[in-house]
C-alpha cells in the first residue's frame, strides 16, 4: 500500500474504529457528508470540499468515546471531528460578560463553550438552565488533566 492510499483509507478506518466501539457500547453515531462516492467501487465523485458534516453522537457518548480512546488514537479522532456540526442538549453553567455560554460537560472538569451567541440571545439564558443548542465544532482538543475541551461556533440556541 502506497502513502497516498494510506490517507484515503485512513478516514475509513477511524469511522469504522468509532462504529466498533460505539456498537460495543450500544450506540451507533454517524458522520454525513454531501460528498458524492461511486456505489461500485467507493472512489470520490467529486473533489469538492466535505460540506455540511454532522456529528450525529449525544455530548455524553462523545466524552466517553474520548476518555476511553489511547493517547495515540485521540489527536486523529479530534482532528477527524473538527468542522463537524453538532445537535446536543446541555445545562447552562455560566454566561461570560461576552456573551459565550458556558455547558457543563459530562467529565465535570471542562465545559462545552458556546462561543459568539449574539448578546441578545445570551442575556436571555438562564444559569442551570437544559437548553438544545447547534453549532460547529472547532479544533476539539484533550488534556489529561481536563479532559476533552469543546469549542463551537456558529450557534443557534434552539430552547430555553
Amino acid at each position: 500500500m502506497t502513502r497516498s492510499n494510506i490517507k484515503y483509507f485512513l478516514p475509513l478506518f477511524i469511522i469504522l474504529l468509532i462504529l466498533l466501539a460505539c456498537t460495543c457500547s450500544g450506540t451507533t453515531p454517524t458522520i454525513s457528508s454531501t460528498k458524492q462516492l461511486d456505489s461500485t467501487n467507493g472512489t470520490v465523485l467529486s473533489d469538492s470540499p466535505i460540506k455540511d458534516l454532522k456529528l450525529n453522537m449525544s455530548m455524553i457518548e462523545l466524552f466517553n468515546y474520548v476518555d476511553n480512546l489511547t493517547q495515540l488514537q485521540r489527536p486523529d479522532f479530534l482532528k477527524s471531528i473538527d468542522g463537524k456540526t453538532v445537535d446536543w442538549t446541555g445545562l447552562v453553567d455560566d454566561v461570560q460578560s461576552d456573551g459565550s455560554v458556558l455547558i457543563h460537560a459530562p467529565s465535570g472538569r471542562c465545559f462545552v463553550n458556546l462561543s459568539k451567541v449574539s448578546m441578545e440571545v445570551a442575556k436571555t439564558v438562564k444559569k442551570g438552565a437544559n437548553i438544545n443548542f447547534t453549532g460547529t465544532l472547532v479544533e476539539p482538543n484533550y488534556d489529561d488533566y481536563v479532559g476533552l475541551c469543546i469549542l463551537l461556533i456558529n450557534v443557534n440556541i434552539k430552547s430555553k
